[in-house]
């Protein structure tokens, strides 16, 4: 792994900027998926999401053992970029992989948490759309 620690998320004007080039140090499966990046940053899905491989775009639903098994290969990979625009996660890898999370209407379908060392950040994506931060 070669990333540089990742940097606090950044609101811009269009959402979030969550992180560029970082790893994926972690991938934890339970309900939820879990995406730890770089030791600092956690992305936490536990809804459906839409993921591509490279080759074959497939929904995965956290809980679902077979269905979330292929996102396992991330751990090692690198985050080109994580980013929340209209309310909508997507993080893009390297190798032309991506996973998109859209709002669901009764849960939270993600949430983003920043351990950083003086600042901390919790983004919550909200049942039914719009976001919540609190640092």
């Amino acid at each position: 792994m070669t990333a540089a620690p990742a940097s606090m998320p950044m609101r811009t004007r269009e959402g979030w900027t969550l992180a560029t080039d970082s790893d994926v140090v972690q991938v934890r499966f339970d309900h939820a998926l879990t995406l730890v990046l770089d030791g600092s940053l956690a992305i936490r899905i536990e809804c459906p999401l839409v993921y591509f491989d490279g080759r074959t775009e497939r929904t995965a639903i956290p809980g679902n053992a077979e269905s979330v098994a292929p996102l396992a290969g991330l751990y090692g990979t690198q985050v080109r970029e994580a980013s929340i625009t209209a309310d909508v996660l997507r993080v893009e890898f390297r190798g032309d992989q991506w996973l998109r999370v859209a709002p669901d209407d009764d849960f939270e379908a993600y949430s983003v948490t920043w351990d950083g060392p003086e600042e901390k950040l919790l983004i919550v994506c909200m049942p039914g759309g719009g976001l919540a931060d609190w640092s």
